[in-house]
């Protein structure tokens, strides 16, 4: 389990995309930063993993996977790929970690 500085300093670094606008919709109502790799699958918290997602759009993606999200928006997936992300099935790559 992370310790409580490790925590504090997660939730201020995702805590910066409240006030970014979903890379989705455009909204900046309740954003917040969602991990592009999960921290489960040991995605880092950085700025490189994180993308800005309104509420619906966050409960969205977990909702229905990352396939029939990447396919209905394909905004996601561009904003993916600006980033040096690839894109193999549900699964993303970046080489930078």
């Amino acid at each position: 389990m992370l310790n409580k500085k490790k925590r504090i300093q997660d939730r201020s670094l995702l805590d910066t995309y409240h006030n970014k606008p979903c890379e989705i919709c455009g909204t900046s109502q309740g954003v917040v930063g969602h991990h592009i790799k999960t921290k489960k699958s040991g995605g880092p918290d950085v700025p490189n993993n994180l993308i800005a997602l309104c509420p619906n759009h966050h409960s969205e993606i977990h909702m229905i996977g990352n396939r029939s999200f990447m396919t209905k928006y394909p905004k996601f997936v561009f904003s993916l790929k600006s980033r040096g992300w690839q894109i193999d099935g549900e699964k993303f790559f970046n080489l930078n970690f």
